[in-house]
């Protein structure tokens, strides 16, 4: 520490507060922190109702906050403390993302725009693979797009993916979606 604070002062100086305990942005300095942006936009206290009313641009916008994992590839030897903190906040700012990503993806679909909730969709998927919600709205948004067989290619996919990881089946409620794509009874917009 003797080296990298030195070093580190030289980097960002009178933006860091440092004591003998913590090194921290100082608070009295003019920053930007996109983890700051995007959990102050979907924190619990904004909730999903919040989001249904955010205009959809800025809704979509504030989304892009959301780049990966915090601090992917940081490591502090021989802190386990810290290591602990920070597999906290990505799950926390992880799950947070897959929130808004959701309403995201619901709002393009009430509005028709099925090329932004199928991308919104795919997103989510990379995020979290075997979310249930996620394949069915990919599943809606093919089958009203008039993309039938790939709706129930992506029902087959989420299937094998359950039985591969789990060694579970799809919900009843999945596989009413498959049923009711199957028969055409889904393919035209709300």
């Amino acid at each position: 520490m003797r080296r990298t604070l030195p070093n580190l002062r030289k980097l960002v100086g009178s933006h860091l507060a440092i004591d003998t305990q913590t090194i921290s942005l100082a608070p009295e300095t003019d920053y930007w922190l996109d983890v700051d942006a995007f959990t102050d936009v979907f924190s619990t206290s904004v909730g999903p109702k919040a989001m249904m009313t955010m205009p959809l641009e800025e809704l979509a916008t504030k989304t892009k906050l959301y780049q990966g994992e915090f601090l992917q590839g940081f490591y502090v030897p021989a802190l386990p403390e810290f290591e602990q903190w920070v597999l906290m906040e990505r799950e926390h700012l992880r799950a947070l993302a897959i929130r808004a990503l959701v309403v995201l993806a619901d709002r393009y679909r009430q509005v028709g725009d099925v090329d932004s909730g199928l991308a919104t969709t795919r997103r989510l998927l990379e995020l979290e693979p075997w979310y249930e919600a996620a394949h069915q709205q990919q599943m809606l948004l093919l089958a009203r797009s008039g993309r039938r067989g790939a709706a129930l290619a992506q029902y087959r996919t989420y299937c094998a993916l359950m039985a591969n990881e789990f060694g579970a089946e799809p919900s009843l409620e999945m596989r009413s979606y498959y049923e009711r794509i199957k028969a055409g009874e889904l393919d035209i917009m709300d």
